[in-house]
């Protein structure tokens, strides 16, 4: 029972504290809302079903939609009157990588998982399995956030992060939230001791090979 009220607390916590990582003035870039969504296939193989409002794609897949870029090794995708279900996977070695531009010039969402869920209508992300989302100022890691599972909303700028039950370490699946010193330029912030500032490299790797 301890170990259910520390990781409710937990979680209860680190949603407030998504407001703090991830301030109202850092929605997505609100041009992409009006951008087409295009799925490659790259060397792999679409499946779509019409009648059924349901595609599936073999990767390596990459989406985009606007400044937003989506890579995984496999999709499941499900087409509503107002919009699109994508549900995608990653493989050994290879997690599915995220990105969108913010509205906050020079501004960067990226994020890594296992699995995620993205709804096209809302903006929401659901990111399972090794989470990480961060946000880049400038090239520089401002904020991050990881966790066994991330809730991410794209339009609200509102993250919600879940760790393992069990776990005693973010490299485990715990929690962990890393915030730039208030009322300082994101590439003066310091990390804790023993973390050499170091500029944080591009989560987005290069488009596949066809």
């Amino acid at each position: 029972m301890k170990q259910g009220l520390s990781r409710f607390g937990l979680s209860a916590l680190l949603a407030l504290a998504g407001v703090a990582l991830l301030p109202s003035n850092l929605h997505a870039a609100q041009a992409d809302r009006a951008r087409p969504l295009i799925v490659d296939a790259g060397n792999g193989f679409i499946d779509r079903d019409p009648s059924k409002g349901r595609f599936s794609v073999n990767g390596p897949v990459t989406v985009t939609k606007g400044s937003m870029l989506l890579r995984a090794a496999s999709l499941v995708g499900t087409e509503l009157a107002d919009g699109y279900l994508i549900s995608v996977k990653g493989e050994a070695e290879q997690p599915v990588r995220f990105s969108q531009a913010l509205d906050a010039p020079g501004e960067t969402m990226e994020a890594l998982a296992d699995t995620l869920e993205y709804d096209e209508r809302s903006g929401q992300a659901v990111l399972s399995g090794n989470a990480r989302l961060r946000i880049l100022a400038g090239g520089q890691e401002k904020s991050e956030l990881r966790a066994e599972r991330i809730r991410y909303n794209a339009q609200t700028g509102v993250a919600q992060a879940e760790g393992k039950a069990d776990a005693v370490r973010s490299g485990e699946g715990g929690l962990r939230m890393i915030l730039a010193p208030k009322g300082a330029p994101a590439a003066a912030s310091a990390p804790p001791a023993g973390l050499p500032l170091q500029t944080a490299p591009a989560l987005t790797p290069k488009p596949p090979s066809r």
